[in-house]
C-alpha cells in the first residue's frame, strides 16, 4: 500500500524580530505565555495549517505544551484577541489557524505538487490549479438547514469557481487522452487488453503526467521492457501500467537513454575495423572457391 501523502511541515519559520502581535504576548506572559504560543504553532504546522482546538486537544496537548492548563486557555483567548488566530474560525469551528500561518505552510509545500484545501478553515486566496500544483477542494459543511456554514468567512467569487472546475475538467480530458494512447500502445506492443476504464492505470499515468512526462517517454518505457520482458514467464506478469508507470517510472527510462546513447570514437574505429576484417575473410573464402571450383 502506497504511503499517505504528509500533510504536516518538519519545521517552519520564525523571525527573529518578532511583530507587535507576538510582543504582545510575551509582555502580558512572559516566557511561558512565548513558550505556550510556540508549542501550539509546533502542533498546527505538524498536521498541516490548522488544528482543532476542544477539550479534547487540551487535554491531549497538555503534556507536550508542559503548561497549566489556565495558561494555555490564557495565551489561546489573547491571541485570538491580537488576530495571531483567526477569530471567527475559532469561535465558529474551534480551530485554530490565521492568514499568516496558511501563507507560510502554502510556502512550504509547493514542491509537494499537491494541496488540500478545507474551505471552512481556509481565508487567503486559493491558490491556483496548475500542471505543477494540484488543488484538492474539500467543500464547506453543510448544517441541519443546508446551508454551507460561515459562507461570510471565506466567500468565493462564483465566476473563480466555474473557472477552477473548467481547469480540473481540461486537466482530466487531457490526462484521459494521455491515458488511451498510453494504454492502446501498451495492449499493442505487451499482448495486453487494459481498458481506460481502469483507475489504476488512470491514477500511475496521470501521476507520471504531474512530474513533466510525455507520451514518448510512456512509448520508450513500454518498449524497453517488451524487450526486457515480454515472452519471460517470470517477468512477463509485470508488462503492467503499476509497474511500469509506478515509482520506478523514471529509473526505467533512463535505461532506455543508456542504450540509445550513441557510440564513442573508439567505439566507431573498432566497428570499422571489424567490417574491414569480415570483409578481407569474405574475399579470401570467394578467391580459395574459384581457384577449387567449389562453393560451401
Amino acid at each position: 500500500m502506497a504511503r499517505p501523502l504528509k500533510q504536516g511541515l518538519d519545521y517552519f519559520p520564525l523571525d527573529v524580530n518578532c511583530d507587535d502581535k507576538v510582543k504582545m504576548i510575551d509582555a502580558r506572559f512572559g516566557a511561558s505565555g512565548f513558550g505556550v504560543l510556540i508549542k501550539l504553532w509546533q502542533i498546527i504546522y505538524e498536521n498541516g495549517y490548522f488544528i482543532n482546538w476542544t477539550e479534547r486537544e487540551v487535554l491531549l496537548y497538555k503534556t507536550r505544551i508542559n503548561a497549566d492548563i489556565n495558561l494555555i486557555n490564557d495565551v489561546i483567548n489573547e491571541s485570538v484577541k491580537w488576530e495571531l488566530f483567526n477569530k471567527s474560525i475559532y469561535e465558529s469551528h474551534s480551530v485554530l489557524t490565521s492568514k499568516g500561518i496558511q501563507k507560510r505552510y502554502l510556502e512550504a509545500i509547493r514542491r509537494r505538487h499537491e494541496i488540500t484545501v478545507h474551505l471552512d478553515y481556509w481565508i487567503i486566496e486559493i491558490p491556483e490549479l496548475t500542471d505543477k500544483l494540484n488543488v484538492i477542494i474539500v467543500p464547506k459543511a453543510v448544517n441541519a438547514d443546508n446551508n454551507y456554514n460561515n459562507a461570510d468567512i471565506n466567500p468565493i467569487d462564483s465566476s473563480t469557481g466555474t473557472q477552477r472546475k473548467e481547469k480540473v475538467k481540461r486537466k482530466e480530458n487531457i490526462y484521459s487522452e494521455l491515458a488511451g494512447q498510453v494504454l492502446e500502445y501498451l495492449n499493442l506492443k505487451a499482448e495486453t487488453s487494459y481498458r481506460l476504464s481502469s483507475q489504476i492505470a488512470l491514477k500511475h499515468i496521470g501521476a507520471r503526467a504531474d512530474e513533466g512526462f510525455v507520451l514518448d517517454d510512456f512509448k520508450l518505457v513500454i518498449d524497453i521492457k517488451c524487450k526486457d520482458w515480454l515472452h519471460n514467464q517470470t517477468y512477463e506478469k509485470f508488462l503492467r501500467p503499476e509497474t511500469l508507470f509506478g515509482n520506478k517510472f523514471e529509473g526505467y527510462l533512463n535505461e532506455g537513454k543508456k542504450q540509445s546513447k550513441p557510440q564513442s570514437r573508439y567505439e566507431d574505429i573498432g566497428e570499422k575495423m571489424r567490417r574491414d576484417m569480415e570483409k578481407r575473410g569474405e574475399q579470401l573464402r570467394l578467391d580459395s572457391t574459384s581457384k577449387t571450383g567449389t562453393v560451401d
